[in-house]
């Protein structure tokens, strides 16, 4: 089963996958139909599967679908990627991890420190501290976790204020 970005559901067999795109056998209209599709147009989490299972002895297939994880906010299936990597090819795994995941690691936490701060600022506080635990979990030791603590302590006031004014108006 794949899923499209637009919420549409296509059932059939994957034959190929590369790192942007699925080859898919179908039933259409007029009969077996074999379809390539752009990973882009699919949603971020059917493509990590379906890709996922294509490239388990492949190191540089599981880097480059952590890489694709990352860009897609899908955290938990980057570090499982990157292990993955490690276990095949510790060395290749390490350069990646202090070159490019570097670079995808500082937009993922800048993504998700917006994400809390405009949750924030929304007054969505239980959101904006999910979004900000989450940093904190996940990306500890980066920049973006050092403000996400700041931020922290602002939600928790907020919501002790809120609180507050709900008990004694």
């Amino acid at each position: 089963e794949i899923r499209f970005r637009d919420g549409t559901v296509l059932d059939g067999k994957v034959v190929q996958t590369t790192e942007d795109s699925v080859t898919v056998e179908y039933e259409g209209s007029e009969g077996t139909t074999v379809g390539n599709f752009r990973a882009s147009d699919l949603q971020p989490a059917s493509f990590y599967s379906v890709r996922s299972t294509q490239v388990t002895g492949d190191a540089r297939g599981c880097l480059d679908l952590a890489a694709f994880a990352l860009e897609n906010d899908l955290y938990a299936q980057a570090r499982f990627e990157w292990e993955r990597a490690r276990r095949l090819d510790s060395s290749m795994a390490e350069r990646f991890r202090t070159g490019e995941a570097a670079e995808l690691v500082k937009g993922a936490t800048e993504r998700l420190l917006a994400h809390a701060r405009e949750q924030y600022a929304d007054k969505e506080y239980d959101e904006a501290e999910a979004s900000t635990r989450i940093l904190m979990t996940i990306f500890p030791l980066s920049e973006a976790a050092q403000e996400a603590q700041s931020l922290i302590r602002d939600i928790v006031r907020a919501k002790a204020d809120e609180e507050l004014d709900q008990v004694d108006p």
